[in-house]
Parts: C-alpha cells; sequence; structure tokens
C-alpha cells in the first residue's frame, strides 16, 4: 500500500487507526489540516474501541479473565471470595468449568477404564433407543459394577439408558485351504 504522508500528517495524525484511515483516502487531505485532526480524533476512537474488544474477547474464556471473574463464579455457582488472588480463582473456574463439560464416549471409556485399574472399555452407541453399551475386556469376577453404575448415572445424560456386557478378546491364527479341480468327461471309442 502506498504512504500518502506528509510531513504535517506525521506530526497531526499518530493513531494507528487514523494512519490506516489517511492511507485509505485521497492524498489531498495530507496537507488538510481540519481533515487530519478529524482523522486523528476518529483513529483515536477506534483504537480505544480496538483495545476494548479485545479486553472483552479475554473475558469470554475462564483463563484469560480478569474483571468479569465475579459473573463467571455466580455462573457456575462458586462463592465470590475477593480475598484469593485472581490466579487461585481463575484455576478453581477452570476445574469447575472441565468438570461440568459434556461427556463423551471416550471420555466415559476412559474414567471406566480408569476405575477398573486400567482394563480396555468399548462404549457403543446406540444400540437401542435412547440405549448405549458398555462392555468391559474383563470377566465379571474381577469387575466391581457397582461402582461403575454409580460412576456412569452420575455421568450420563438423564435421557440415556445403558447396559453393561463383558467381552473377551482372542487372537488365534487360522489357516485356510482350498482345492479347486476342473475337470471333463471324454468317451472314448474303439474304432477297426
Amino acid at each position: 500500500m502506498m504512504q500518502r504522508t506528509t510531513e504535517l500528517a506525521e506530526k497531526i495524525v499518530r493513531s494507528p487507526e487514523g494512519k490506516k484511515i489517511l492511507n485509505q483516502v485521497s492524498p489531498i487531505y495530507g496537507n488538510g489540516r481540519i481533515g487530519l485532526w478529524l482523522f486523528q480524533i476518529i483513529g483515536t476512537e477506534l483504537d480505544e474501541l480496538t483495545e476494548w474488544i479485545k479486553e472483552i474477547a479475554l473475558q469470554a474464556y475462564p483463563q484469560t479473565v480478569t474483571w468479569s471473574i465475579d459473573t463467571w463464579e455466580r455462573q457456575y455457582g462458586i462463592p465470590v471470595n475477593n480475598t484469593k488472588s485472581l490466579e487461585d480463582r481463575r484455576n478453581l473456574l477452570v476445574a469447575t468449568v472441565r468438570e461440568r463439560a459434556p461427556i463423551t464416549p471416550y471420555k466415559l471409556g476412559q474414567m471406566i477404564s480408569a476405575i477398573c485399574g486400567g482394563i480396555a472399555v468399548r462404549i457403543e452407541e446406540n444400540i437401542a433407543v435412547n440405549t448405549f453399551g458398555i462392555y468391559l475386556n474383563a470377566f465379571p469376577s474381577h469387575v466391581n459394577e457397582s461402582v461403575i453404575r454409580k460412576t456412569v448415572d452420575l455421568c450420563k445424560p438423564a435421557h440415556l439408558i445403558y447396559e453393561i456386557g463383558y467381552e473377551q478378546i482372542s487372537i488365534s491364527e487360522n489357516y485356510w485351504g482350498g482345492m479347486s479341480r476342473i475337470a471333463k468327461k471324454f468317451q472314448i471309442r474303439q474304432v477297426n
């Protein structure tokens, strides 16, 4: 982009947004005091608006929240405690938000696996209407199913039901063989 600045424009227009405006208008405004001061004033207002928008964007995430942390805490039912540091309040807020995050089948499988000591867990969705299946790679006698049911009941959406099943994975090598034969029947006659 071509720079359209003059000495007078350099003295008057100091705002970054004002300089952008100046670069987008006709070069005849480069020596007009009134126009340059208007670009400076408008640019200053736009600079403040840009900073304000950046600050608002920071308030949208619990990791970067500053002045709106009270609102976040009230929304998540955390008691507002102004005696704690901002960093401690943010950490508590982030932990609460993550705790209440939606549960995915992968996340549920990881939780059940951790409860059962690391066994393989497979979650299958939609095995029936509003039903999902939890399949554990273990013997039923090695798993405390009541603990699993309590955990799943706390995490799952209320409208869903589930079934717990057990499966064993076995790997074996099988060799298959085959043979094919093509035959044609000929009739041979003796000729004298």
